[in-house]
């Protein structure tokens, strides 16, 4: 059996051998610590360099939409509505009131004369006031639109290009305008009773 090498030493000189051996390994161990606290040194300082690299890059995109400048617009409603005001389209559908031949019975499928029935019973339910940025469309024009569009089906994209009012507006118009007329008519309307239980049925 190989011996030692401590074993037969004086005792003070095999214990100065293990204080050095202590001390060696808490030297190593201590260069390890080092050595990842500088790894993590390291690692800190790039997540912080990043970081502010990435708030200069928000800094620059937000001062840049601050600075970008206003570009004024020339209009602010496309052309075919700039020119529309209440004059001009009284105009056209007097125009169309005056064609022979009977154009305004093919317009809104309906005689003058119910036309004027159906606009006294209704306009005081379709009236819209004025406003300082515009004025309002008139019952009569609420009523043409409403009657041309039951009795065609046109879209209201097709009824914008004719009577020079939005689509958005028309979508309004038309329900605002049955709903007159069904409340102006309901003692005159007869519904057929089948009708109404189908339509209870369904609702159910």
């Amino acid at each position: 059996m190989r011996d030692s090498p401590m074993r037969g030493a004086p005792r003070h000189e095999a214990r100065g051998h293990r204080v050095y051996s202590r001390s060696k390994h808490r030297t190593g161990s201590l260069c390890r610590f080092v050595r990842v606290m500088a790894k993590n040194v390291e690692i800190c300082v790039a997540v912080a360099y990043a970081a502010y690299c990435y708030y200069k890059y928000l800094h620059i995109i937000s001062t840049s939409k601050i600075k970008k400048p206003w570009k004024k617009r020339r209009w602010w409603v496309k052309s075919i509505k700039r020119n529309r005001t209440r004059e001009h389209m009284d105009r056209q559908l007097s125009e169309l009131l005056m064609e022979p031949g009977g154009e305004f019975e093919n317009f809104t499928r309906m005689s003058l004369a119910d036309f004027d029935y159906l606009l006294n019973i209704v306009s005081p339910m379709i009236s819209k006031k004025d406003i300082s940025m515009r004025q309002a469309i008139t019952p009569k024009i609420r009523l043409a639109i409403t009657l041309r569009y039951l009795a065609t089906g046109d879209s209201f994209k097709s009824l914008h290009y004719l009577f020079k009012v939005s689509s958005e507006i028309i979508s309004r118009i038309a329900p605002e305008v049955c709903a007159a007329l069904n409340e102006a008519l309901k003692d005159e309307i007869k519904v057929n009773r089948f009708i109404c239980i189908y339509r209870a049925t369904v609702l159910l």
